[in-house]
């Protein structure tokens, strides 16, 4: 009896000291500390791995697989910029990927001679291309909602910083820009 007492006991040490391996234990490189993971709408898991093992950020990849595959991340993979400090465990790191705790992107534009080169610099820095956020600038119905017409739009866009999220669609930005 005793020596399955102490089967147990070692059985559960091993256990507790792979969770902290695989877990709990820092996982990010220091010298990718900050890293931007940007992850785009429709990617899937082996996309996002495939980023951060590109990217060197991870000291363990198997324990992040694993460690996603415990906490169901696999297949709830949520679009968005997430920025990576240093120390983060795949415990927390997981989490933060798994709840869409995005970082917020700070948005930045200067004054442009034309609402081609406004659209452009905006979607160099967004998720949304150019093209879509030009064709929005030119769309009478969309401008409406917003209380301009092709004639006024340049009004919406004063050069600034704007805090926005990286997967931001053409309704948000706008709005953030009627305000």
């Amino acid at each position: 009896i005793k020596g399955i007492f102490w089967l147990l006991v070692l059985a559960g040490a091993a256990g507790a000291g792979l969770t902290w391996y695989t877990a709990l234990r820092d996982n990010v490189v220091e010298e990718q500390a900050g890293y931007e993971l940007r992850i785009p709408r429709g990617t899937g898991f082996e996309a996002v791995v495939a980023d951060l093992e590109g990217a060197g950020v991870l000291k363990n990849v198997e324990g992040f697989r694993l460690t996603a595959q415990v906490r169901r991340y696999v297949s709830n993979v949520k679009p968005g910029l997430y920025i990576i400090p240093a120390g983060m465990n795949n415990w927390d790191l997981v989490g933060k990927l798994r709840s869409g705790a995005q970082d917020e992107l700070k948005l930045r534009f200067g004054s442009h001679w034309t609402l081609e080169k406004v659209a452009e610099e905006i979607g160099t820095q967004l998720m949304l291309d150019k093209e879509t956020i030009y064709a929005r600038m030119q769309d009478e119905g969309f401008l409406e909602k917003y209380g301009v017409t092709n004639a006024t739009v340049r009004n919406l866009f004063v050069p600034n910083t704007y805090f926005v999220y990286w997967p931001v669609d053409e309704d948000d930005l706008f709005s953030k820009f009627k305000r």
